[in-house]
């Protein structure tokens, strides 16, 4: 799957984003770390949070595929 960047995709190519994404953290979920590299606007909208520029977030998937955020790390 490809985590493109969707800020210029329609609200119908979002959604698409959106549900591939969620399946895709939700087949990862378990005891096994999993890293995923995006940029904005894609980790915005996958875990509703505004990160600025090298920050990192550290999140758990839940059974929905959603990314509930742990915390942030900021990187100087």
């Amino acid at each position: 799957m490809n985590l493109r960047e969707v800020a210029s995709a329609d609200s119908d190519q979002r959604k698409r984003f959106e549900r591939k994404a969620q399946s895709l953290i939700a087949r990862h979920r378990g005891s096994v770390p999993v890293v995923l590299v995006s940029h904005r606007p894609n980790i915005d909208l996958l875990t509703m949070e505004l990160v600025d520029e090298g920050d990192l977030l550290v999140g758990r998937a839940n059974a929905n595929g959603e990314i509930d955020v742990l915390g942030k790390i900021k990187v100087q």
